[in-house]
């Protein structure tokens, strides 16, 4: 299972680089916005601010990507 949580984390990474690569203050806020909810795992809180990071459809598609972090209840 830990294999498999760090080779979706490269995957997501790759992702985050190729839609975001030339987009670097988008990126240090999405890892940023990342970094407080592992620490404090409010997924509400990451669901209102996403919006406001990813405003292009193209920067959104990472939403699904990073659904897969969040544990289902």
């Amino acid at each position: 299972a830990r294999l498999d949580r760090k080779h979706k984390a490269l995957e997501f990474n790759q992702k985050v680089d190729q839609i975001l690569g030339d987009e670097p203050e988008v990126k240090d806020k999405l890892f940023s916005v990342l970094k407080q909810f592992a620490a404090e795992k409010r997924v509400e809180w990451l669901a209102s601010v996403l919006p406001d990071i990813l405003t292009t459809d193209e920067h959104r598609q990472l939403i699904s990507s990073i659904r897969i972090f969040i544990p289902k209840k």
